[in-house]
């Protein structure tokens, strides 16, 4: 296994940090021994929020999972069906619309078409490609997985001690610069994590909503995939729409455009209403430069590259204003 495979689960441990942290901070201030006994308060505040998440994931196993697992049991037994439903009824779709459109029009269209489909589809198997290789020796993952908890618990315990010995590493001349640089790339960071997280499950359960009241199949499995898939910047939402409408090509094909518009609709209201709310403060890239930093991402570290390479680039722009405000000029934020 690459080590990169290894450290998945630790740099899902980090973005776990990122996402505890002020809730840590928040609960150990509202402890009255805080400010006499701070490494107590600490301790108790991290027991605190580990025996919550336990409880929190016990009512979700008893009364939650066994739902998602039937449905994506069922989902997995009957996909070799859909995909034969769903590429009959799309051979019929095509046959018509090859009958009723004229042939110079058709030859546009299909060029377009061929573009955008090979452009995606590139980018889809470089991610598949590097991801299964990454994940390939199951032993090396499952102990990092094992070991995350004690981990994690050690870095939120003594993170201020962490931070303070790295910091010892560097020249007091250069130190406070070392400081405001990851306090930048922090800030960064967090507020993208905790932006993505809510975008994933703000679409994924728009998703599920919709499609549960407009009656398609599995719709909680695709909303789901719907949420996860949101994590992918650009075009996470077009891989989260393409189960959906293969499902209802494939049980309902009178249902497909009302899919079709849902994913539109979707889309529009995340680019629109929710990005520019929830993740302005956090990631302001255009997304052009995002589209060529996913090819390149995807090529290098498949999906997990595709995840991280927006954060990294936020993070370098933040470094760069700094460093330029610092040396060579005014801030550029």
């Amino acid at each position: 296994m690459s080590s990169i495979g290894v450290l998945i689960p630790f740099i899902v441990g980090l973005g776990l940090a990122y996402i505890l942290s002020p809730l840590i901070r928040m609960i150990e201030r509202a402890l009255p021994f805080s400010t006499s006994r701070p490494k107590l308060a600490r301790v108790l505040a991290l027991l605190i929020i580990y025996f919550g998440l336990i409880g929190w994931l016990a009512i979700v196993l008893i009364s939650f999972v066994p739902i998602v697992v039937n449905q994506i049991t069922l989902f997995i037994e009957e996909m070799p069906q859909l995909i034969a439903q769903s590429q009959a009824t799309f051979e019929q779709w095509v046959g018509q619309y090859r009958a009723t459109v004229p042939p110079d029009v058709q030859q546009r269209i299909d060029e377009e078409i061929s573009k955008s489909l090979l452009a995606l589809g590139a980018i889809v198997q470089a991610a598949l490609l590097e991801t299964v290789k990454i994940v390939t020796g199951t032993f090396g993952l499952f102990v990092a997985i094992v070991s995350l908890p004690v981990w994690l618990f050690y870095v939120l315990k003594d993170q201020t001690n962490l931070m303070n010995g790295f910091y010892s590493f560097f020249p007091v001349s250069i130190r406070h610069d070392v400081v405001e640089i990851l306090r930048r790339v922090d800030r960064v960071f967090s507020a993208y994590i905790r932006a993505q997280l809510l975008l994933a499950v703000t679409v994924g359960t728009i998703t599920w909503l919709l499609l549960t009241l407009v009656g398609v199949q599995f719709a909680l499995v695709l909303g789901i995939i719907a949420g996860i898939t949101e994590l992918i910047p650009v075009i996470g939402p077009i891989l989260g729409a393409v189960p959906a409408i293969g499902v209802a090509l494939a049980t309902s094909p009178e249902k497909t455009l009302l899919v079709l518009l849902i994913a539109i609709a979707v889309q529009f209201t995340e680019n629109n209403v929710l990005v520019p709310r929830i993740q302005s403060m956090a990631v302001n890239i255009h997304p052009a430069i995002i589209m060529v930093l996913l090819v390149i991402a995807s090529h290098v570290a498949g999906l997990w590259g595709m995840l991280v390479v927006v954060p990294l680039a936020a993070a370098a722009r933040e470094i760069y204003n700094y460093l330029y405000q610092r040396w060579g000029g005014t801030d550029q934020t």
